[in-house]
């Protein structure tokens, strides 16, 4: 049996709601989600959804997530959203990246120095989701003390010409002049550099179809393979031209020299093109490794993730020992209680109905039934034995992430808005509300048996629709619109000569604007605000003789006249609600007080009655309500 998302309790007061609502035959089965243990990617300051991963960091040192990159938005901030909750709960200070040094300089840089200039180079030469993580992860280090701070640390190949040549241009100095056996290449550099800002980084976002990298009249590859060869005879003059900035270019040089040997490689159709790219990043582990303060974080495609050899996981059929089972299984040092790995599945990328997945493929669709859209939750595969003996020698937990993937290739090049997960909600759905207002003195023109019916509180049922504000400035902001009628209230008094029929109804009309305490949760809207609207009730009098002789006095023709009396109002209300979202499924309250700012005087024909009973609007209600909401 599944547990409620919502707990005993909880699940009582949903009970109760629709009991109260009218509803009967409710048979919705709670999926076995909390979703308040779920990360939200629109907030990244709210640490929320690691519980599962607690009992495991005890010991652990490298942590590594295994991503699909054709999810670059979601995977980008969830890059971010996990190096803050193990930087706080794990000691992670070095951030491992699938990038060559160069790029791994660029971002380091920028998070240490907060540099613009830097920031420019980076969102001319990276992808703009990549831009927009890197300055929110120096904004996460310029808050840390200087000993907590964070460092980024390259380990792949230098598999981008284009961004090895402008990081090695930036670190040629100018105020020295090199010798004459480099003079050639120095000056080679800085012309590529320039030239790639000139002709194929034209825009300072980097947006003018910076994908069309052949057919230019200079080739950085070409370029590098010239520079490579210079400094492996004149590796001393580099060293006394660079002085400080020359470990840094050496490691460049040295990722791109091996990204040459791998890209032929790759071009001769070769097998040890896999193999070749995952010896070389553990080495650069190996080399990292103990050479810095604090742990390690990498995020990195989900081939390279997996402790056991990479045969499923969608690496195709390839079989090759990953990064991660290369740690794993290393004779350098002990990693293998040290190393913690994750992989990702997306409810849209359907690897798992693959062959190979069958023993766990309806599993996982069951998993992905139950989470809404935007949602990532950590899964905790020590709690499930299909799940768990699947994966159990790959990776210690899985991401379930429900976000879709970029709109064009897995690597994005189109101009791009970035945009929070939050989606606009709208919710739509029925209302049941009682209004405590004073109708005694409408009371008193009735017997005292009819008087008790005016006592009772107003019963209203109407129909609501909410709508939630998407933008990141504002989205805290919801708008209600609401329609109620009154459900009739009739008495009915006779004597011999006859009898009186009135029958009290009415309508209210809201216009809300509500403040949402609690806008990154989808699972819980808590909100406070207020109203103006438009509020009337009619009574309505039917008078009938008994006598066929005798006519109603002030009557037109006949024994039967009929009466309608109106009382108007334009009220202002304040407001708290509260709605719990179940999936589709939305159930809430709310509770207020009404102001009448109208005259209280009834209305016949338009015109305001000095005499009879004064009624007002005035006072509190509360309601309940249920409905479906959705996103746009």
């Amino acid at each position: 049996m599944r547990k409620s998302v919502l707990g005993p309790a909880k699940s009582t007061l949903v009970t109760i709601l629709l009991t109260l609502l009218g509803v009967s035959g409710y048979s919705q089965t709670y999926p076995n989600i909390d979703y308040t243990d779920t990360i939200q990617l629109s907030n990244n300051a709210r640490l929320m959804g690691y519980s599962p991963i607690e009992s495991l960091l005890p010991g652990k040192e490298i942590f590594i997530v295994g991503e699909n990159h054709t999810f670059l938005e979601s995977n980008t901030k969830l890059w971010i959203q996990n190096i803050r909750y193990l930087h706080k709960h794990a000691g992670v200070r070095n951030i491992l990246m699938e990038h060559g040094q160069s790029n791994a300089w660029l971002v380091n840089t920028y998070i240490q120095t907060g540099d613009e200039e830097i920031y420019k180079v980076i969102k001319k030469y990276a992808f703009e989701e990549y831009a927009w993580v890197y300055k929110e992860l120096m904004k996460f280090n310029s808050s840390l003390k200087d000993d907590e701070k964070l460092q980024v640390i390259g380990l792949d190949l230098e598999r981008g010409s284009y961004g090895a040549v402008k990081v090695l241009s930036m670190l040629i100095p100018t105020n020295r002049q090199p010798h004459d056996s480099i003079d050639l290449h120095i000056e080679s550099i800085k012309g590529m550099a320039a030239y790639q800002d000139q002709e194929i980084f034209k825009g300072e976002t980097g947006d003018e179809e910076t994908n069309k990298y052949f057919g230019y009249t200079y080739s950085a590859t070409n370029t590098l393979k010239l520079v490579v060869d210079n400094f492996s005879r004149n590796e001393r003059h580099y060293k006394a031209l660079l002085q400080d900035s020359f470990e840094v270019f050496k490691g460049i040089i040295n990722g791109v020299k091996h990204a040459q040997y791998w890209n032929g490689l790759e071009t001769e159709k070769t097998v040890q093109d896999y193999v070749y790219r995952e010896e070389y990043m553990y080495r650069r582990f190996l080399e990292e490794y103990g050479q810095h303060e604090g742990n390690y974080y990498g995020q990195f495609g989900r081939c390279h993730a997996t402790k056991k050899r990479a045969d499923k996981n969608s690496c195709e059929w390839y079989v090759f020992k990953s990064l991660g089972n290369r740690l794993k299984e290393s004779a350098q040092a002990d990693f293998k209680s040290r190393i913690l790995t994750i992989g990702m599945l997306y409810e849209t990328d359907n690897d798992y109905e693959s062959e190979g997945w069958e023993a766990v493929d309806g599993k996982i669709e069951s998993v992905f039934e139950q989470l809404d859209a935007n949602r990532v939750l950590l899964y905790d595969l020590q709690k499930d034995t299909i799940l768990g003996n699947f994966f159990a020698e790959d990776f210690d937990l899985l991401f379930f992430n429900t976000n879709r993937p970029d709109e064009e290739h897995p690597y994005y090049n189109g101009s791009y808005e970035w945009s929070d997960d939050w989606e606009q909600r709208i919710k739509i759905g029925y209302t049941r509300a009682i209004y405590e207002i004073d109708l005694n003195s409408l009371g008193l023109i009735h017997n005292e048996v009819n008087r008790l019916k005016f006592d009772e509180p107003l019963t209203l049922n109407g129909l609501f629709l909410t709508t939630s504000n998407g933008d990141e400035d504002i989205k805290s902001i919801v708008s209600t619109t609401y329609l109620g009628f009154v459900a009739p209230i009739e008495s009915t008094e006779s004597d011999s000569l006859g009898s009186v029929v009135s029958r009290l109804g009415g309508a209210v009309y809201n216009s809300m604007v509500m403040f949402d305490v609690m806008p990154d949760s989808k699972v819980l809207d808590f909100m406070i605000g207020g109203a103006l609207g438009y509020s009337q009730l009619w009574l309505k009098v039917t008078e009938e003789n008994v006598d066929q002789h005798v006519p109603i006095s002030s009557g037109f023709v006949g024994e039967r006249r009929t009466t309608i009396y109106r009382n108007p109002a334009l009220t202002g209300t304040l407001a708290a609600g509260v709605d719990l979202n179940i999936s589709r499924l939305t159930i809430g309250a709310e509770v207020g007080a009404v102001y009448d700012m109208s005259k209280k005087n009834w209305r016949l024909d338009g015109e305001l009655l000095e005499t009879g009973p004064a009624t007002s609007f005035r006072g509190i209600y509360a309601n309940l309500r249920v409905g479906v909401n959705f996103g746009t």
